[in-house]
C-alpha cells in the first residue's frame, strides 16, 4: 500500500515539474497577444460594419440587434473561450494537465450534487472568472505576475483532479503512466504553440 501512495506522489512530482518546464516557455513573452483582450475602438468598428451590411432593414431593426450592449457581450465572451481554447490549455497544461483539469471538475461536480462545499470550488471560481479581469482592464503587470495569477492556479487545480483521480481509481496509476509519456512524446508537436499566444 505504502509502495503504490509513493508511485502516486511520484506521479505528481513529475507531473509538477513537466507543467513547469511548459509553464517556462512563457517567461520569454511580455503580454497576451490582442486576441484576449477587449478592445473599444475595435468593437466599435464591428458594430459600424455590421450595420453598414444591413441594407434595406429598417434602421430600428439594426439597432436592436446591433447594439453596444450585445456586441460587447459576445466580444468579451468570445475572449473568455480563447482563454479554454485547447491548444491555449495543452501550451501550459499539457495531455495530463488538461485531463486533470476536467477530471478536477468533475469531481467538483459530483460533490456540489451532494452539497459538499470543497476548497477546490473557490479555486475553480477563481480561475473560471479571473480571465474577465485581463480581458476587459488588461492590467499593466509584468506578464511574470500575470502567469503567476492566471495559469498557476489552472495548474494546480489540475493536480488537485489529477491526484483525486489517482486515489479514487484502481486503475488510475497506470491511465496517468499512459497519459504522461502521450504527453511528453506528443507535446513536441505543441511546444511551440506558446507563441501563438504572445504579443509581439
Amino acid at each position: 500500500m505504502k509502495k503504490i501512495n509513493l508511485i502516486k506522489y511520484i506521479l505528481i512530482g513529475i507531473v509538477i515539474i513537466y507543467q513547469f518546464i511548459l509553464l517556462r516557455n512563457f517567461f520569454s513573452c511580455w503580454d497576451f497577444k490582442s486576441d484576449f483582450h477587449f478592445s473599444s475602438y475595435g468593437l466599435r468598428l464591428k458594430i459600424e460594419g455590421e450595420i453598414n451590411n444591413d441594407v434595406g432593414i429598417p434602421f430600428i431593426i439594426v439597432r436592436f440587434f446591433h447594439n453596444k450592449i450585445n456586441f460587447f457581450i459576445l466580444d468579451i465572451f468570445k475572449r473568455w473561450i480563447f482563454f479554454w481554447d485547447l491548444p491555449f490549455l495543452l501550451s501550459h497544461l499539457s495531455i495530463i494537465g488538461v485531463f486533470g483539469l476536467l477530471a478536477g471538475a468533475w469531481y467538483l461536480f459530483e460533490a456540489v450534487i451532494k452539497k459538499e462545499i470543497k476548497s477546490d470550488l473557490f479555486l475553480f471560481i477563481y480561475i473560471v472568472f479571473f480571465p474577465f479581469l485581463e480581458i476587459i482592464f488588461s492590467p499593466k503587470l509584468p506578464f511574470l505576475i500575470k502567469i503567476c495569477l492566471m495559469l498557476i492556479p489552472r495548474q494546480l487545480f489540475a493536480l488537485s483532479g489529477l491526484w483525486k483521480f489517482l486515489t479514487r481509481n484502481k486503475k488510475g496509476v497506470l491511465i496517468v503512466i499512459g497519459l504522461i509519456f502521450i504527453s511528453i512524446f506528443g507535446q513536441r508537436f505543441f511546444i511551440n504553440e506558446f507563441k501563438n499566444f504572445c504579443a509581439e
